[in-house]
């Protein structure tokens, strides 16, 4: 036996105590020191972890920033492209008031859509009330009128001259038939939309969105800015943005200079840049925020190295932390659970339980057993309602929750249905889960409602419905082609049906297809079974969630009764034209035929009653004189009525003084008034009307014909005009003109349809009075016209009072002066020197009464009587003057007005007056363009052929 020394045993135990202190200490050290080389590496990824996440978020919103550009912009663009299409086919006739209506154009995007013609005048616009503007100076006006450029273009944020609001121009161009351009569509989008959606993307205090164009301009931006200056052209970020290739780059905005983390993604089709940047600062923070987490972390578990007691103390608490966030996590699931042990008892549950089963909520505790739950669920069971059927199926639920996993389902009687799984826990329990499913039953009932609806609809609709694949080949067709013969066996693809006819149209189609655009109203013609239909189709792309094309989805409707329809309406539509077109030119002859004898009746009556005549002579040919003019008064009213019902009379918009047409009115009719013993008087009860823009001689005519009428079917009394003015909306006068009269009265019958054509109280009143009844109807288009109303008050015999009311617009009374409104017919003839006059005129009734016109002014006069002679007669003689008729033999007056006007020597600047039996709209504009210097009509008026003299001579020499 071997005795160790007692100093030895004594020695041991702090050597292995200060061994396994050493141990202990070397432990903790290597410990601590793997923790903290596992704290740096956490957040040395944490920090790439958030800028991951950054850069991502970064990626992900400037996507969806882009795409929900790009639709935005394509909506507008479809909305531009049918606007565009409509004008180029309707021309005049589109009305974008009907399509404002319909909720077409203007939505949430837009504050505005108009078109222009090609001088950049606005033509029409959604906003009904929008002053008249031009945009000629606009940059997206000039980048269509002054390049051949198509397509659609984005402009700088501009400020609308009509909507008055800051706005982004998107334009189309518009064409004429000619292919010339003819103006543009444009509608102004609203920059605040885009910030309204960028505003609500996660982006942080500093961080933004922008929508940039490639030039550098800032369309729209989350942050508050002044879109009238914001620009990034030539700096860092926008060359980052146009070279960028989807990577991220921490860089500062020269608008703000806050450093962000910038991504750059291009709007699809338009040049424009999604630009979405995240503040450094807060993406810094968060990584302080986590890189404090580990820290923290790590003097957690250096504390707990430095003291077991307090190590497990912390054990504990979090081992109690993460079963209450446990507790909690199970509490919050939207599904209810409830778990068993291995002796079928209660372990625990959560609140959705109790909500999804409230009739057992006061069963529910730790450690009741599944056969108490059964048997009061027993009592909530739909279909289990007797004592047998409760206990049946008290046992069926004991055997299932037995044989686990299963899912089964359970209607209860409030009517939800209930969907519960079961399965196996690792200590021989059982965790089940339930989940109300009744608004999931409920949704796909809906679904297959809506799915029934869409094919009975498919079904009985008038249109029919299509899918193609991503080559446009057809691959479904509703049930409703089958009508027409059409299937998607006997169908082309989509990018050959009916389009082969028009080139220009079939290459217009077949670039919408290539880029997978949406179309509308597309007409194709289709023969099946003999027949040949027409057909409207319309379609939109099918994409992916990844954006890939799929296809097309569309619908197709028969128009062929519409088009037509159409073309039988076109037909009668030109028939209608042919046949007022003959009616036109009946009424110019017949003009001509008419003027010609009445030239020769009025002007030689006028020459008899200068000579010497008996009392009876005399009498007889006033009378004579008297029937003449009234004859040319009906036969000026058939053709100012012809005019008006072909359209063919325009008005002028000039200054005009108000009380300068009353008193021309006056001194007009004060003779006719007075010859009667009647009293004109003339009133302004709201004062001086001032200066106003309109047509001074159509209102003049209207009131000289109501003053003639009153005077007319008066034989006492006082008639009076009475002139009023109330001031109306934008800048405009209410003028109202009332002529009241004490005369015969007319009857309330007769009154509604007294603006009717050739219509006169009675057919005594026509008999006693005279008149062809076109006056009033004369009155009534003008007033229509001008935009004006005319109507009639009257007691029969006790005297009527007709009224005209127009709105005009005030002007400046300085306008008056140069204005061009001169309204005095009866001006004194002007006084001429002694003319030599060269007369050609084939009618020698009318050659005796212009040369007694010409020679008893003291002019002297040479007849001739075809165009060739009057072409001889300036070649060879010396004339200050030609009266040129224009209807003469062998040679008329505008060929031989262009045949003098091509002689040498001066001659051909020798003055022409035409002379002529046509009084149609547009007689004089045609003679005026043929070579002549002024118009005078048959019968002649002295006093104007004068005048025309005197316009003529005095251009001559002046």
């Amino acid at each position: 036996m071997t005795i160790r020394p007692a100093g030895r045993r004594r020695a041991g135990a702090p050597d292995r105590l200060k061994r396994n202190e050493r141990w202990t200490i070397l432990g903790g050290v290597i410990l601590a020191g793997l923790l903290w080389v596992g704290i740096v590496l956490l957040i040395e990824d944490a920090t790439r972890s958030i800028r991951a996440d950054a850069e991502r978020d970064d990626h992900n919103i400037a996507t969806a920033v882009a795409e929900q550009t790009d639709r935005a912009i394509d909506s507008i663009d479809q909305m531009l492209r049918s606007m565009a299409y409509l004008v180029e086919r309707d021309g005049n006739r589109f009305k974008l008031s009907d399509m404002v209506a319909r909720g077409l154009l203007v939505n949430e995007l837009v504050l505005q859509v108009a078109y222009t013609d090609q001088t950049g005048t606005m033509i029409q616009s959604s906003i009904g009330d929008a002053p008249p503007v031009n945009i000629a100076d606009r940059e997206h006006f000039r980048v269509f009128s002054e390049h051949k450029q198509g397509g659609l273009f984005i402009s700088r944020p501009v400020f609308g001259r009509a909507s008055g609001k800051w706005s982004i121009q998107m334009a189309r161009r518009i064409d004429k038939p000619d292919g010339s351009f003819g103006g543009i569509a444009v509608a102004s989008v609203d920059p605040e939309y885009f910030k309204r959606f960028y505003s609500d993307l996660s982006l942080g205090k500093d961080g933004v969105v922008m929508l940039v164009g490639e030039d550098g301009s800032v369309r729209a931006r989350s942050l508050a800015t002044d879109l009238a200056s914001a620009d990034i052209a030539g700096s860092p970020l926008l060359r980052f943005a146009l070279d960028s290739g989807g990577q991220s780059r921490v860089m500062e905005s020269s608008l703000d200079h806050v450093p962000r983390v910038y991504v750059a993604n291009r709007v699809p089709h338009v040049p424009l840049i999604a630009i979405v940047g995240l503040a450094e600062d807060e993406i810094l923070g968060a990584i302080e925020a986590q890189r404090a987490i580990y820290l923290g972390a790590g003097i957690f578990g250096s504390l707990m190295i430095i003291g077991f007691t307090l190590a497990i103390r912390l054990l504990l608490h979090r081992q109690a932390a993460a079963e209450q966030r446990l507790r909690q996590a199970i509490d919050n699931m939207s599904d209810g659970l409830i778990l068993f042990d291995n002796q079928d008892r209660v372990v625990l549950w959560n609140a959705c339980y109790e909500q999804i089963f409230p009739h057992l909520k006061p069963l529910l505790r730790p450690g009741i057993r599944f056969q108490d739950l059964a048997q009061r669920a027993a009592h909530n069971a739909r279909g289990v309602e007797t004592p047998e059927a409760r206990e049946r199926w008290i046992r069926w639920r004991l055997d299932q929750i037995r044989t686990t996993p299963q899912r089964f389902q359970q209607e209860l009687p409030d009517g939800r249905t209930i969907d519960t799984a079961e399965r196996p826990t690792g200590d021989g329990g059982v965790v089940s889960v339930s989940r109300d499913i009744t608004p999931m039953k409920e949704g796909a009932r809906r679904l297959s409602e809506s799915e029934t609806r869409f094919r009975d609809f498919a079904e009985v609709a008038s249109d029919w419905f299509w899918e193609t694949d991503e080559t446009h080949r057809f691959t479904y067709v509703s049930d409703r082609a089958e009508a027409l013969g059409i299937s998607i066996g006997n169908l082309s693809t989509l990018d050959r049906l009916g389009i082969e006819g028009d080139l220009r149209q079939s290459e217009e189609r077949r670039v919408v297809l290539a880029g997978g655009e949406t179309f509308h109203d597309w007409h194709v013609s289709v023969a099946r079974a003999g027949a040949r239909y027409s057909l409207a189709l319309s379609g939109k792309p099918l994409r992916a969630p990844n954006g890939n094309f799929l296809g097309y989805r569309g619908c197709a409707r028969d128009i062929s009764v519409q088009i037509a329809a159409a073309d039988a309406l076109e037909q009668a539509r030109r028939a209608a034209e042919a046949a007022n077109r003959a009616k036109s030119d009946f009424l110019a002859n017949m003009s001509h035929e008419i003027r010609t004898p009445m030239n020769g009746v009025i002007g030689m009556t006028a020459i008899l009653l200068e000579t010497r005549l008996d009392k009876e002579q005399l009498r007889f040919t006033r009378a004579i004189a008297q029937s003449a003019e009234a004859l040319l008064a009906i036969i000026n009213d058939i053709l100012d009525y012809s005019k008006l019902e072909a359209g063919r009379v325009s008005l002028e918009g000039i200054p005009f003084a108000t009380e300068a047409v009353i008193d021309q009115v006056l001194s007009l009719m004060g003779n006719a008034a007075h010859a009667k013993g009647l009293q004109l008087t003339v009133d302004f009860p709201t004062g001086p009307v001032g200066a106003l823009i309109g047509d001074p001689t159509r209102i003049r005519q209207i009131l000289l014909n109501l003053v003639s009428n009153a005077i007319k079917f008066s034989d006492a009394g006082t008639i009076s005009i009475i002139v009023s003015t109330m001031p109306v909306k934008d800048n405009r006068q209410m003028l109202t003109f009332q002529v009241r009269d004490e005369g015969i009265g007319i009857p309330q019958a007769i009154q509604d349809r007294l603006f009717d054509r050739f219509t006169q109280a009675d057919a005594s009143t026509s008999r006693k009075y005279g008149g062809s009844g076109l006056g009033l109807a004369i009155s009534k288009q003008l007033a229509d016209l001008m935009e004006g109303d005319i109507g009639v008050s009257s007691t029969l015999g006790a005297g009527s009072t007709f009224w005209l009311r127009l709105r005009l617009p005030k002007t400046d009374e300085r306008s008056l002066v140069g204005a061009g409104s001169d309204l005095s017919d009866d001006q004194s003839p002007p006084t001429l020197r002694s003319l030599s006059v060269l007369v050609a005129e084939d009618n020698d009734i009318n050659q005796m009464v212009i040369g007694e016109i010409l020679t008893g002014a003291g002019h002297k006069v040479r007849f001739v009587g075809t165009g060739a002679a009057a072409v001889e007669a300036v070649r060879t003689d010396s004339f200050d003057l030609v009266l040129m008729d224009i209807s003469m033999p062998e040679m008329d007056g505008a060929t031989a007005t262009r045949l003098i006007r091509r002689l040498p020597d001066g001659k051909a600047n020798i003055p022409i007056v035409a002379l002529s039996a046509h009084a149609m709209a547009g007689d004089r504009e045609r003679y005026l363009t043929q070579g002549m210097d002024d118009y005078v009509t048959k019968p002649v008026d002295p006093p104007t052929l004068f005048r025309a003299m005197a316009r003529v001579t005095a251009t001559q020499h002046g």
